[in-house]
C-alpha cells in the first residue's frame, strides 16, 4: 500500500514538472514586471531626527525646590512639547519658510518625480511674483523646451489646459506675462533639457499634509527625547523640512521663555517714566527754594547723635522705597485684574518680599503653561478654563499679599517718623530752611533710588532676554536612510518570484481537479477496481 501511495506521488510530482515551461514562462514575466515596477515607481525614503527638551526648571532662579527636582526628576511634559510640534501654527508657518506649497517636479516619458529646489537645474534662479501663502487655488506649469526657447503650459486645478506662454529664450524676466514665478536658466549651447513641471498649491492643505505625515514618539518614559520621522519620496525635502520644524520649534520655545523679561521690560518703561517726571518735579522744587532762601551749602550739625539718626534715615527711605515699588506693583495688578488678562507678571523688581515673589512666580507658570495648552485646545476646554481659574486665585492673592506688605511699611514708616520726631529736639540750631531743604532732598534721593533701581532691573531683565537658553538640544539632525522604506527591491523581487510559482501550481491544481477525462492505462487501473 505504502509502494502504490509513494508511486501515485511520484506521477502527480512528475505531472506538475513536465510543465516546467510554463513556470519558467511565469517566472519570465513576473520578474520582468518587479523590474519594471521598480525602475518606474518613486521610491520613499525616511528621514529621522533626535531632539531632547530641556529642562528649565532645574536651573531656573525663580523656581522653588520641588520634590521632583530634589530627586532630579524632569519637570518636562513631552506630551505638550508634541502637541506644539503637531501644530497646525507650526507647520503653516515652515511651510512659508520653505515654500513648501511650490512643488517641483522632472518630468519622464512614465515616470514624475518630486524635485529638490538644488537639483531641478543645474544652473537657474526662481522667484516668486506672488507671495506663495496667498495661493487659494491649485494651478499647475508644464515647462517645455526646443532649441533656446522655452513654452510653459499653464494647467488650473483640474489639470485643464488654460493657456500657452512662449519665450525666445531661457528666461521669463524679459518679457511681460502674468506667471505667479520668473524663471532664468543660464544657456549652455548644445544643452537639451528635460519637460519639468512647476505646482502651486494651498498652503493650509500642505501644511495638514505634513501635519499626518510626520511622526513623533517618545523615547521612553524616563527621558526628555523626541524621535521625529518623516517618510518622502525625495530624502532631501524631508531633510530640510525636519531641520526646519526643529528650528522653529526651538525659537517657539525661546520666545515664551522671552515674553516674561519682556513684560519685565514694558513694567519698568511704564513707571520709569513716571520716575523721571516726578524727580524733575523734586529738582525744579529743590532749585526755587534755594534760590528763595539764598542757599549755597547745606551744613548738618553731625554732633547731635549723627549715626542714629542716620540709622532711622537709612530704615526710612527703605520702606517708603518699598512702599513705592508695592503702589507701581499693585497699580498693575489691579489693571491685569480688572481687564481679567492672563499675562505674565513682572519678577524681581526690587520688592524685598519672598511670599509675594514666590507667588507671581507660580503665576508666571501657570500663565506659560496656559499659553502652551491654548495651542492645541479651544478656548472653552475645561482643562483650560481649570488654568484660568488658578490665575485668578493667583492675582487675588498677589492682591492680597501686596496690600498686607503695604500695610506692614505704613506701620514701619509711622514707627520710623515717631523715633525721628524724638530727635527733633537735638536740632534746634537747625534753621527751619534747612530742615525743609533736607526733606526735599530725602525725597528726591528716594526717587533717584527708585529710578535708579528700576533701571538696573530693566539692564538685567534686558540682558537675560537677549541671552535666553535654547529650549531644546539636537541630538541628530535629520538623516535620511541610504536605502528606501518602499519598495524593497529584495522583497518585490522575492514576491514576484513566489508569485510566477504559485499561480501555475494553483491553475494546475485546479485543472488535474476537475479533470474527467482518460488519459491513458494508468487511469484506468487507478480509478476501477476490476477491469478486464
Amino acid at each position: 500500500m505504502d509502494k502504490f501511495n509513494e508511486k501515485n506521488t511520484f506521477v502527480e510530482i512528475y505531472r506538475y514538472i513536465s510543465f516546467w515551461p510554463y513556470f519558467l514562462l511565469s517566472s519570465l514575466i513576473f520578474i520582468t514586471a518587479a523590474f519594471i515596477y521598480l525602475r518606474y515607481e518613486n521610491y520613499i525614503f525616511e528621514s529621522n531626527a533626535k531632539i531632547q527638551i530641556i529642562d528649565d526648571a532645574q536651573d531656573s532662579e525663580m523656581a522653588l525646590p520641588t520634590a521632583m527636582t530634589i530627586f532630579n526628576r524632569s519637570m518636562v511634559n513631552l506630551e505638550n512639547e508634541i502637541g506644539v510640534l503637531s501644530s497646525y501654527r507650526l507647520h503653516r508657518k515652515v511651510i512659508n519658510i520653505l515654500n513648501s506649497n511650490v512643488k517641483l517636479y522632472n518630468v519622464g516619458t512614465i515616470k514624475t518625480s518630486e524635485s529638490h529646489i538644488s537639483d531641478w537645474f543645474d544652473n537657474y534662479e526662481l522667484t516668486y511674483n506672488i507671495d506663495p501663502d496667498t495661493i487659494t487655488e491649485q494651478k499647475s506649469f508644464k515647462i517645455l523646451f526646443n532649441e533656446n526657447k522655452m513654452i510653459i503650459s499653464h494647467f488650473d486645478k483640474y489639470d485643464d489646459f488654460v493657456r500657452d506662454y512662449e519665450f525666445n529664450n531661457l528666461s521669463t524676466s524679459e518679457s511681460s506675462h502674468d506667471l505667479p514665478f520668473n524663471l532664468t536658466i543660464s544657456e549652455n549651447s548644445g544643452t537639451s533639457y528635460d519637460t519639468k513641471l512647476i505646482k502651486f498649491f494651498p498652503a493650509n492643505k500642505i501644511a495638514e499634509s505634513y501635519m499626518k505625515s510626520v511622526i513623533i514618539n517618545e523615547i521612553g518614559r524616563e527621558s526628555d527625547q523626541l524621535f521625529l520621522s518623516l517618510r518622502h519620496e525625495n530624502y532631501k525635502l524631508a531633510d530640510d523640512y525636519l531641520n526646519t520644524l526643529i528650528s522653529e520649534f526651538d525659537k517657539d520655545g525661546i520666545y515664551d521663555r522671552q515674553l516674561e523679561y519682556k513684560r519685565t521690560m514694558d513694567f519698568v518703561d511704564l513707571r520709569s517714566g513716571y520716575l523721571s517726571k516726578e524727580l524733575e518735579k523734586i529738582e525744579i522744587q529743590k532749585r526755587d527754594f534755594k534760590k528763595k532762601n539764598n542757599i549755597a551749602n547745606i551744613k548738618e550739625d553731625a554732633n547731635i547723635n549723627v549715626q542714629q539718626q542716620f540709622s532711622y534715615d537709612a530704615e526710612l527711605f527703605s520702606a517708603i522705597s518699598q512702599r513705592d515699588l508695592s503702589i507701581l506693583l499693585k497699580e498693575a495688578l489691579e489693571e491685569a485684574v480688572k481687564d481679567n488678562k492672563f499675562d505674565l507678571m513682572p519678577v524681581n523688581i526690587g520688592i524685598e518680599n519672598p511670599s509675594i515673589n514666590d507667588v507671581i512666580s507660580k503665576y508666571n507658570l501657570v500663565v506659560q503653561d496656559r499659553n502652551r495648552y491654548l495651542i492645541s485646545a479651544g478656548p472653552n476646554n475645561p482643562y483650560l478654563k481649570s488654568f484660568e481659574d488658578q490665575l485668578i486665585n493667583y492675582s487675588k492673592n498677589i492682591l492680597i499679599s501686596v496690600n498686607n506688605y503695604m500695610e506692614s511699611l505704613d506701620l514701619t514708616i509711622s514707627n520710623l517718623e515717631i523715633k525721628e520726631k524724638e530727635f527733633r529736639g537735638f536740632y534746634g540750631n537747625i534753621p527751619e530752611n534747612e530742615k525743609i531743604l533736607r526733606s526735599i532732598e530725602r525725597e528726591l534721593e528716594i526717587k533717584e533710588s527708585l529710578f535708579l533701581l528700576l533701571l538696573q532691573k530693566r539692564e538685567e531683565a534686558a540682558i537675560n532676554f537677549a541671552v535666553v537658553k535654547p529650549s531644546i538640544k539636537i541630538i541628530d539632525y535629520a538623516r535620511s536612510e541610504i536605502d528606501p522604506v518602499f519598495p524593497i527591491p529584495i522583497v518585490i523581487i522575492g514576491i514576484s518570484f513566489l508569485a510566477s510559482i504559485f499561480f501555475p501550481l494553483l491553475f494546475l491544481f485546479f485543472w488535474f481537479r476537475f479533470d474527467t477525462k482518460i488519459h491513458n492505462r494508468e487511469d484506468l487501473v487507478n480509478n476501477l477496481d476490476d477491469i478486464p
